[in-house]
């Protein structure tokens, strides 16, 4: 499967807040112009999850700072692919 994985970034409670529905907008947008599947992934608690991992593999707070969007993203890629 061919796929654009976009992280939504929703309120704790799980409503939209004002970058819910930039983001929303912007997928749409994308999906007009790509032929290939644009989804969204909730990305509630990705950060956390990120900075966590980073101080188990021994990151400094200023590596985690640098690396702690990269994470997060992998972090949204995989319970993605674990949940399906």
């Amino acid at each position: 499967m061919t796929l654009v994985l976009i992280g939504m970034p929703y309120a704790i409670e799980g409503g939209d807040t004002p970058k819910t529905v930039e983001t929303k907008n912007f997928m749409s947008k994308l999906s007009k112009h790509l032929t290939i599947t644009v989804q969204s992934w909730d990305e509630r608690y990705s950060t956390d999850e990120a900075i966590k991992e980073l101080i188990k593999m021994g990151y400094d707070w200023k590596e985690r700072r640098q690396l702690q969007d990269a994470m997060a993203a992998a972090m949204i890629l995989k319970s993605y692919l674990e949940n399906q």
